[in-house]
């Protein structure tokens, strides 16, 4: 199981104020804070707790995947 901070999930759900591709999440280095090398072993890293955290938001129905994009779900009205 994967315990977040609250930076981390504030910081994912607001960088989904727009769609993002899996590609562009990675890029904004939520977890790292930037770049670092070995570059090819920390983007494995961010990709993979990005993924964690996506996958728990999409449970609790606050984000959904639309083709190859995340989005806040926003509710109904």
């Amino acid at each position: 199981m994967v315990t977040a901070s609250i930076g981390e999930n504030y910081l994912l759900f607001e960088l989904l104020n727009e769609p993002r591709t899996m590609e562009e999440i990675v890029k904004a280095w939520i977890i790292y804070g930037r770049p670092r090398e070995p570059k090819a072993f920390f983007e494995l890293g961010e990709r993979g707790l990005m993924k964690k955290h996506l996958e728990r938001l999409k449970r609790l129905g606050k984000v959904h995947l639309e083709g190859d994009r995340y989005m806040k779900r926003h509710p109904t009205l």
